[in-house]
């Protein structure tokens, strides 16, 4: 079978991107205004280049065209931290992806420890974490538009239990760490195997 990836539905051509670019890694995006804690995860999200290390993470609209409250933050303050989710840290990453309203935290509304980081906070009980500086944004899409946010990761936080010291410098060791995968539907990528979340 071939098929002319240009003729799909958005709606088919998302599930096959999601059915076959997969596992994608999840980015826990933390932005804040102040006092208020933005949580939200993003599976549209990458590595870019290592000289200087970047990122890069796609936002789709909100509702009629609105930005989501996390690029509208990260906007207002050029920053945000991606957190890595493991295991522990599933079923509340899952709930995050719930639509509140914007003066609504979902760090407070879930019971998510968060801690002062990079401009932002870092979930406390995330393992890695990544302080990014946005360095430009870019827009694609037809109906459903996206936008492509370039970031340059300026700090990295890393628990004790996942660093090695090599050659005299201290390294994260991919070995140590389980991260969580994101695939088709409601399925996530966990310890090799498919796990249904259903979203909230």
């Amino acid at each position: 079978m071939e098929l002319d990836a240009t003729t799909l539905s958005t709606k088919d051509a998302y599930a096959l991107l999601t059915t076959v670019v997969a596992p994608r890694p999840i980015g826990w995006l933390a932005t804040c205004a102040g006092d208020h804690v933005n949580l939200a995860p993003f599976s549209y999200f990458n590595a870019l280049c290592s000289d200087p290390p970047m990122l890069t993470v796609a936002i789709a609209d909100g509702r009629g065209g609105a930005p989501k409250d996390t690029l509208r933050l990260l906007r207002e303050t050029g920053v945000f931290v991606a957190n890595l989710v493991e295991p522990h840290d599933l079923e509340r990453m899952n709930q995050t992806s719930a639509e509140l309203p914007p003066d609504v935290s979902e760090a407070r509304t879930f019971a998510i420890e968060t801690i002062p980081f990079a401009g932002a906070v870092r979930v406390a009980s995330a393992r890695v974490a990544l302080g990014c500086r946005v360095v430009e944004e870019h827009r694609y899409g037809r109906q459903k538009k996206v936008t492509l946010v370039v970031a340059e990761v300026t700090r990295v936080w890393a628990a004790d239990d996942v660093v090695v010291v090599g050659d005299g410098a201290a390294v994260v060791d991919g070995a140590r760490l389980n991260p969580v995968g994101r695939l088709d539907g409601a399925y996530y990528a966990l310890d090799g195997r498919r796990v249904a979340l259903p979203r909230p």
